[in-house]
């Protein structure tokens, strides 16, 4: 029999949805394998990069193997041009050693030689002495006991001008003047008056005139009350001229230059009183007639 409309509508709507639900079938399937091979693939990538890494790794190992040869090279030659200089001197050492013990004989033998000569240079200095020291002595035989003195030894000061440099001290302190004072005023050194005072350093003539000047004496000052003794004490006579013969001088400290008399005198002027400085001088008079 033949089937009705409607029937046919059906079963072709069966049929549609049947082949519809075999393709989804098919799709899902289709996207289920798609997801196990890319599951696959991830999987297998990790053990591919780790495959190049190590393949990297041993080129890079093969590339800087001559670099570390080449290294320990270098440090094998430095050590080895380390090693050479302590080489080099254990040989000069032996070296040297072997000439030292060669040399040694010849060493001896010079030595033997210095002190069998050494007696004999001992006797001809000790005759060479003796030689001078006669020659010495005869010179002062001949020369008597009336020798000239020399003009001056270099450091000893000469009597005449310890005098002078006496005289220069007594007029400083009688004015009340110190060192430093008179050495400003003669554009001096307090170390220099000390010298000139002492007799150490010798008084020029322009000097004379400067402290005869600042002093407020005549240049005669400077040299009266010297006794005969000193004053043969001078260059000229020293030198023998007209046969002067110059004894032997002891300068007696002149109680009139110690400086407590001419403090005292320095007092005594400057009194202004004249009845008090006339019983002043009749007490230190009395007690000195006492």
């Amino acid at each position: 029999m033949a089937k009705s409309p409607k029937a046919a509508k059906k079963a072709a709507k069966k049929a549609s949805a049947k082949k519809a639900a075999a393709k989804k079938a098919a799709v899902k399937k289709a996207v289920a394998k798609k997801a196990a091979v890319k599951k696959a693939t991830a999987k297998k990538a990790p053990s591919k990069k780790a495959a190049v890494k190590k393949a990297a790794v041993k080129k890079a190992a093969v590339k800087k193997a001559p670099a570390k040869k080449g290294a320990a090279k270098k440090v094998a030659k430095k050590a080895s041009a380390k090693k050479a200089p302590s080489k080099k001197a254990a040989v000069k050492k032996a070296t040297a050693k072997k000439a030292a013990v060669k040399k040694a004989p010849a060493k001896k033998a010079a030595k033997k030689a210095v002190l069998k000569k050494a007696p004999a240079k001992k006797g001809a200095v000790k005759k060479a002495s003796a030689k001078k020291g006669a020659a010495k002595k005869g010179r002062a035989k001949k020369a008597g006991a009336k020798s000239v003195i020399p003009a001056g030894r270099p450091g000893v000061p000469n009597p005449i001008d310890i005098f002078v440099g006496e005289k220069m001290r007594m007029r400083r302190i009688t004015m009340g003047l110190s060192q430093q004072r008179l050495a400003a005023l003669l554009g001096l050194t307090f170390q220099q008056i000390q010298k000139y005072e002492r007799g150490a350093n010798r008084l020029s003539a322009s000097r004379l005139w400067d402290l005869h000047d600042v002093l407020e004496v005549p240049i005669d000052y400077f040299y009266e009350g010297m006794s005969d003794a000193i004053a043969d004490n001078s260059p000229r006579l020293r030198a023998g001229v007209e046969d002067t013969v110059v004894p032997d001088v002891d300068i007696e400290p002149d109680p009139m230059a110690k400086r407590e008399t001419l403090e005292l005198a320095r007092y005594y002027h400057s009194i202004k009183d004249p009845k008090v400085r006339r019983a002043v001088f009749d007490l230190v008079r009395s007690q000195s007639l006492d």
